[in-house]
């Protein structure tokens, strides 16, 4: 699927993925070829909601739609995993733009203890 055509559930994310590396490491390894979006990726999970397809994957969809692919209008393509609107799809879908954009939030974390010394 062109993940251009599809859209966010979550009106932010975190700039890096839950094992901690940053969001744009994959968009680099994306635009130097390093990484095949088709077969290197992990599926996106995808949910069809109001017209539209909806990825839970809101992060790698952020990636892929901001390589240099995309932004040129070359063919992209990315595997997806169609799934129903369970608890996770109604927990995420917090989009108050229809989906179309996300913002990178860095979340506040609580200081360092030693940080405080």
């Amino acid at each position: 699927m062109d993940p251009r055509k599809l859209r966010f559930t979550q009106d932010s994310i975190s700039p890096t993925f839950r094992d901690g590396r940053p969001i744009f490491q994959l968009m680099n390894d994306l635009n130097s070829k390093a990484v095949d979006p088709l077969r290197e990726i992990e599926p996106l999970d995808v949910v069809w909601h109001e017209g539209y397809w909806r990825s839970l994957s809101n992060r790698r969809l952020w990636t892929l739609k901001h390589c240099a692919e995309a932004m040129t209008g070359q063919p992209l393509f990315v595997r997806v995993r169609v799934r129903q609107k369970d608890a996770e799809f109604r927990a995420k879908c917090n989009s108050t733009n229809d989906g179309e954009s996300v913002l990178i939030m860095n979340r506040a974390r609580s200081p360092s203890p030693v940080a405080t010394r």
